[in-house]
């Protein structure tokens, strides 16, 4: 049943943020009457999810088949280790119905997949998608481009974070950003990549809060963009995100496999390494990031604009070394990486230590 005023104890729980004018009682009703699925109960879905609760979202639906591992306490703060070997939608559920008593809270303790996709996101009135696989993120998107059900997507790796709203009154879907699904053979295993509590926290809550920006109608919505962020350099992008239309003609689930959430680890060249390739006959195209260095005049490479090389507007040849390059080599080893997980190609490099180190060799 929906709920149609709000009493004297939910203004008292809720008045921090019934006092913004981008909430209000009218807000705070839209939160209590909305329903949001999470998709995953892990890194970024532990922040997301005591967010929703803390915010007072009427129901929240949470699906995962693990359980709690040692491994996960570090950066899944819902879980202690006292919880290790239980379902994490067992421990989440009872952990938020503590955050909030109000929230009806849904777990699902299985894997998401092509049998029961539709059926389940259609009872929700958005989702947020905190999974760390290629294949769920996929899965997930084309459902709710069947459904018409905005998505929120979030992704973390070492020290980066991307963060955008999908399928949004009309906007561009997680396939205009990410056109193709990867192949399964070219992603290793998840549990060999690294990556910070910090970090998921931090995206986790940019999640949460388009999820609440998009309950509350809020006018700012993250939806055509693609947040990017370097925690480490702080480097900070929004790209824009086109949409081609043939991706929200989706009218039925496709196979997806199970594909694996990390990338290859990111390969390095050295000053002498790269002075020795420049000055043989090998072909070499070097990107030069433009923001990352004020000396544009380097006539062995290409200056380019970042957001143009993180959406794919840039070449990346097979059959030469692709080198990324910057001042300290910081940023050009984030960006490299992050171009390996999109590409799955071995023949991108960062130079190491970067132009300092290889002008001053």
């Amino acid at each position: 049943m929906n709920k149609h005023q709000i009493s004297k104890a939910d203004f008292e729980k809720y008045k921090r943020q019934i006092v913004l004018d981008e909430v209000g009682t009218e807000g705070q009703l839209l939160l209590a009457n909305s329903k949001v699925l999470v998709i995953g109960a892990g890194g970024l879905s532990s922040p997301i999810l005591q967010v929703l609760a803390g915010a007072g979202v009427g129901t929240i639906g949470v699906i995962d088949f693990d359980k709690v591992s040692l491994s996960n306490i570090h950066r899944q703060l819902l879980y202690t280790t006292e919880e290790v070997g239980i379902a994490k939608t067992e421990v989440a559920s009872k952990r938020l119905k503590q955050i909030n008593p109000d929230s009806t809270i849904l777990p699902y303790e299985f894997r998401i997949d092509e049998s029961n996709a539709l059926k389940l996101i259609e009872k929700y009135d958005l989702v947020v998608d905190g999974s760390d696989s290629f294949a769920t993120r996929y899965l997930v998107n084309d459902a709710c481009v069947i459904l018409n059900k905005p998505l929120v997507f979030g992704a973390v790796y070492k020290f980066i974070g991307q963060v955008s709203v999908f399928n949004f009154e009309d906007g561009p879907t997680y396939r205009c950003a990410f056109p193709e699904i990867p192949e399964q053979t070219e992603i290793p295993d998840c549990s060999t990549i690294g990556v910070l509590g910090s970090l998921t926290g931090i995206i986790g809550n940019f999640m949460a809060n388009e999820a609440l920006k998009i309950i509350l109608k809020n006018e700012h919505v993250l939806s055509g963009k693609l947040m990017h962020i370097d925690t480490l350099t702080y480097a900070f992008d929004l790209i824009d995100i086109e949409k081609d239309d043939k991706n929200s003609k989706i009218t039925e689930l496709g196979a997806y496999g199970d594909v694996s959430c990390e990338m290859p680890e990111v390969k390095y060249l050295t000053a002498n390494e790269l002075d020795h390739l420049l000055q043989s006959e090998e072909e070499v195209l070097i990107y030069n990031l433009k923001y990352a260095t004020q000396d544009d005049d380097l006539d062995y490479a290409q200056s380019v604009n970042t957001e143009d090389l993180l959406l794919g507007k840039l070449p990346m040849p097979d059959d030469r070394k692709i080198v990324i390059i910057c001042d300290y080599g910081i940023q050009s080893e984030s960006i490299a990486e992050y171009l390996q997980k999109t590409y799955q190609k071995e023949n991108i490099y960062s130079l190491k230590d970067g132009l300092l180190a290889y002008k001053a060799k």
